[in-house]
């Protein structure tokens, strides 16, 4: 019983992802056509990829980031945010979050800023133990 729960959450989870997928924002528009196709750094990212019990918004496993794009009605998610970082950062994910107004108003700095996040990432070497 608890597997067949558990994989019903997971299915939904997916089926959540995939409509999140299908009905971008427009700051997660215009932040894919910067991130697709390996265009950061020649880094992979996916868009509305499941992590656990969660969907990030963007996430590359190469760097281990993860970015969200935090749009109206945030401040109202607070605690919940606050736990959904924690996982991820306990996964061994770095969690960037960006106002999803600033790619609109700070575009031009925004993606530069998340290409030198990368670059710095990329250039440290992997934790002990692993390759």
């Amino acid at each position: 019983m608890a597997e067949r729960d558990r994989q019903t959450k997971q299915d939904r989870l997916l089926g959540f992802a995939r409509q999140m997928r299908k009905a971008p924002t427009s700051g997660e528009r215009w932040l894919w056509s910067h991130l697709r196709d390996r265009r950061c750094c020649g880094v992979k990212f996916f868009r509305q990829r499941p992590v656990g019990p969660y969907v990030a918004d963007f996430l590359s496993f190469e760097v281990m980031l993860v970015i969200e794009l935090d749009g109206a009605g945030h401040e109202r998610t607070v605690e919940y945010d606050r736990a959904r970082k924690r996982f991820l950062e306990d996964q061994g994910f770095e969690v960037l979050r960006i106002g999803s107004e600033k790619t609109f108003t700070d575009g031009e700095d925004i993606y530069p800023f998340i290409c030198e996040l990368v670059r710095t990432k990329k250039a440290q070497p992997p934790p002990q133990g692993e390759k």
